[in-house]
Formats: structure tokens, C-alpha cells, sequence
């Protein structure tokens, strides 16, 4: 009797928790989807081309995250899983890294918001990273849910990770050259030709070797299971699972 209480009551908790984090997630996704669109329908004017540009530059990017949102608390509602709480956690270290963007954009000097963008982007960007990682260990212990590994997952979104983290430190690097001494005759060009040259060019081995190292470290092995790179099974939960007759609660959706 003891036992069977134990079990419904971890059942209920887990699954009151997955609701809550997709509620959580859900309105959060619908925040950033309303302050987006919200604004631009209340002066909405027909398009031009350059408005066309504008939007690939930040309100679609910004929508993707937002719907993303949501589909992780579409997912989270439907039930607890390994994939899920994933998602989770890139939604939550993703609001975190835009929280510190926000933060280091106060205290940076007093530039163009181009240049103060691209500089505080790189570190934001890592910080991202490790509020993913400790995000992920905290929701996996809270739910004590055994992570499943997929190889090819893990490969890929590492090596995407790497990639645009290496692309923004380049960026940083060479729109540095906006802070050189201008051309007399030519606002926009820097006074020294090949000094520019330099730290657009020179900035690309070492954006190449940061995406490198970043491989060589969080890059986890294949695992040894006869060539089989996608995900395992889902693992069950470190705590007794429901009761059959309740559904399966930790699965992979």
C-alpha cells in the first residue's frame, strides 16, 4: 500500500511538473510572439523591399524562436521525456543568454547598436552554452529522469553550436574595425588599409580554431553499439515508474 502511494504520488508530481514547465514555457513563447507582431500590426503599412530585408534580419528569426517555444510546451504537456526536457532546456538557457545580452548591452560603451550587438554577442552566446548544460542537470535531477543519448542529435546540434558561436566571435573581431581612425576623405572606410585587412582577415584562423577546440571538448564519442548512432530507448525514470494501468508517463514523444 505504502509502495503503491510512493508510486502515485512520484506519477503525479512528475506530471504536474511537466504541465507546469510547458505552462511556463508556453506563455513565454507567446510573449515573445505578441511583442513581436503586436507592434508591427498596429503600424502595419504595405511592404517594401528593404521591409522584406528587416524581416529576415530580426522578426522571423525571433517568431522561429517563439513557435519553437511553443512546440516544447506542446511537447512537455503531452508528457515527460528525455527529448522534452531537452527542449526545456534550450528554451529556458535561451531566455537566460538573452537576459545576460541585455545586461552586458548596458555596460558596454557607448557605440552603434551594430557594434555593441556584435561584441557582446560571442559572450552572451557562450554563456548560453553553460546555462544549457546546467539547466539540463538541474530539470534531470528535479524529474530524476535518465537522460537518453542520440549521437547523431548530439553531433549535429554540437557542431551548429560551435559553428555560429565561431562565426559571432569572427564577426566581433572584424567589426572592430569600425573603432579605427577613419579615412579623412572617406567616413566609412578605416585610415589604415591593411591593419583592416589584418583583424578582418587574421580574426578567421583563430574564429576556426575556437570552433575546433569546442568540437574537441564537448564532442562525445559514438557510442559502441555496432554503428547505431540514433537514440536508445527511453530510459526509465530513476524512481519506480506509474503503475501500467496509468499509461506511460516517461516516454519518448
Amino acid at each position: 500500500m505504502t509502495e503503491s502511494s510512493d508510486t502515485s504520488g512520484e506519477y503525479v508530481k512528475k506530471s504536474l511538473g511537466s504541465k507546469a514547465l510547458a505552462l511556463l514555457i508556453g506563455a513565454l513563447g507567446l510573449y515573445i510572439l505578441l511583442k513581436i507582431w503586436i507592434p508591427m500590426a498596429a503600424n502595419w503599412r504595405p511592404f517594401g523591399f528593404f521591409d522584406i530585408f528587416f524581416l529576415f534580419t530580426f522578426p522571423i528569426p525571433v517568431t522561429l524562436v517563439g513557435i519553437y517555444f511553443l512546440h516544447t510546451a506542446g511537447h512537455l504537456w503531452r508528457g515527460l521525456s528525455s527529448k522534452g526536457l531537452r527542449k526545456a532546456s534550450v528554451c529556458l538557457a535561451f531566455l537566460l543568454a538573452a537576459m545576460a545580452l541585455l545586461s552586458l548591452s548596458r555596460r558596454f560603451p557607448d557605440r552603434s547598436d551594430s557594434v555593441r550587438t556584435l561584441l557582446i554577442f560571442p559572450p552572451a552566446m557562450a554563456l548560453g552554452g553553460l546555462f544549457y548544460l546546467a539547466v539540463k542537470h538541474c530539470l534531470f535531477k528535479w524529474f530524476a529522469l535518465a537522460e537518453v543519448m542520440d549521437y547523431a542529435a548530439h553531433r549535429r546540434a554540437t557542431k551548429v553550436y560551435f559553428g555560429l558561436l565561431a562565426y559571432a566571435l569572427w564577426t566581433a573581431i572584424a567589426v572592430t574595425i569600425e573603432l579605427l581612425p577613419r579615412d579623412p576623405d572617406y567616413e566609412h572606410v578605416p585610415a589604415n588599409d591593411w591593419l583592416a585587412g589584418l583583424i578582418v582577415l587574421g580574426s578567421i584562423p583563430l574564429a576556426f580554431g575556437c570552433y575546433r577546440l569546442g568540437l574537441r571538448f564537448f564532442l562525445r564519442p559514438p557510442p559502441e553499439t555496432g554503428g547505431n548512432n540514433g537514440p536508445q530507448p527511453e530510459a526509465a525514470s530513476a524512481e519506480p515508474g506509474p503503475a501500467d494501468d496509468k499509461g506511460e508517463l516517461l516516454c519518448e514523444l
